[in-house]
């Protein structure tokens, strides 16, 4: 499976989100990011920003960057906007999804502190856990006819609402701007 990419900043203004599309570009291109996986994806995700009214956008269908790699990404695109245009509050969401694993991250600017999430799930350590010897028995979403399961392991048949949930780990960011 081919990396996407998913990117929304939300302003106030059509040209709060001009500006923003500017020191976005000015920012990937600069710090070149890199990836072994796809050639220039820092300048090809900088060259497919878009403004749709008030949201800066990006919609990498054939991805840029694999999800262990986009927090860092964002974390500098978000920072340089905020930075660069300190009065100006912003929403944002991204997201990246790979054949192994997947990043969901958000953040807020209230035109003092940037605080960003990230959550990350690499599809082998989240999800139910069997009761009797730990192996993982399920992902977390997946759908089940019943509520037993069979377990790979010890061959015990499992009740999922008995397993152990191991969430995506999450991790949190507060920068201060200003």
């Amino acid at each position: 499976m081919e990396n996407y990419n998913k990117l929304t900043i939300n302003f106030n203004s059509m040209a709060a989100a001009e500006k923003a599309r500017e020191i976005a570009t000015k920012t990937l291109v600069a710090t070149s990011f890199s990836d072994n996986h796809v050639v220039n994806p820092a300048e090809r995700m900088a060259a497919d920003l878009k403004v749709e009214k008030t949201h800066l956008i990006l919609d990498g269908d054939d991805g840029y960057f694999v999800p262990e790699d986009i927090d860092t990404v964002l974390n500098t695109v978000w920072e340089s906007i905020a930075k660069e245009m300190p009065e100006e509050v912003f929403s944002a969401e991204g997201f990246a999804d790979g054949t192994y694993s997947t990043m969901a991250s958000t953040a807020e600017y209230d035109g003092y502190n940037l605080k960003i999430k990230h959550s990350y799930d690499d599809f082998e350590s989240t999800g139910y856990v069997c009761p009797h010897c730990g192996y993982h028995v399920a992902f977390l979403g997946e759908l089940f006819k019943s509520d037993e399961i069979e377990c790979d392991e010890c061959g015990e048949m499992v009740r999922i609402s008995d397993c152990e949930v191991i969430e995506a780990e999450t991790k949190e960011i507060i920068i201060r701007i200003r």
